[in-house]
């Protein structure tokens, strides 16, 4: 089942097969209490954990440019994509070798609404976890390559109207010599709910 599952994440950002629309199946299933059960933490091999300290290292400081996010709604029983435009400026700030926390403030230009978010990775006891206590982290698939990386977490949050909402986020980070592309995508109970891609350059 991992294997599977590793498979579908690759080619989920594989750069030709990146074509997505909303409501599109998670590679995880769609029942959200079975599939947040199959969580398993993936260890990393000393080679895999020595990439992510060295990508690490690369993306610390700060970043500026701009993407779209993508909205998925509901509208009369069918799945619409609601696009935005972004200016995005971020900060990465790395903590020793084995800690990265990413601070973002995303500007939507259609309404020139600003959001800022917060995510920390920490690398630990051979694995990567977005939880300082490793045992509470909620990653279970990770891939890393030369100028790459590719991770999944999931979220458990509360429905507006009731029961329980499980969102896998797919980040994955590409890295050039002057710029790097982010791609994150959310499903919400084993279905596409939006998506973001952006390219930032060094300031």
């Amino acid at each position: 089942m991992k294997r599977v599952i590793g498979i579908a994440v690759a080619l989920l950002f594989s750069p030709t097969v990146y074509a997505i629309e909303c409501g599109d199946p998670s590679p995880f299933g769609s029942d959200a209490e079975q599939y947040l059960a199959e969580v398993e933490k993936q260890s990393l091999t000393n080679d895999e954990q020595h990439d992510i300290r060295r990508l690490f290292t690369q993306l610390e400081g700060d970043w500026s440019g701009s993407g779209v996010s993508i909205t998925c709604k509901t509208e009369n029983g069918e799945e619409k994509a609601t696009e935005e435009d972004l200016e995005i400026r971020s900060t990465y700030e790395q903590i020793g070798e084995n800690r990265l926390t990413e601070i973002n403030e995303l500007e939507f230009l259609s309404n020139q609404n600003i959001r800022s978010e917060k995510y920390t990775l920490h690398l630990q006891e051979g694995f990567l976890s977005n939880s300082s206590n490793v045992d509470h982290s909620t990653i279970g698939f990770v891939n890393v390559q030369d100028k790459e990386l590719v991770y999944v977490y999931k979220t458990n949050i509360k429905a507006v109207t009731g029961g329980r909402v499980v969102i896998d986020t797919y980040t994955q980070y590409t890295l050039s010599i002057t710029s790097m592309t982010a791609k994150v995508r959310y499903y919400a109970n084993g279905v596409v709910s939006g998506w973001r891609v952006y390219t930032l350059k060094k300031r």
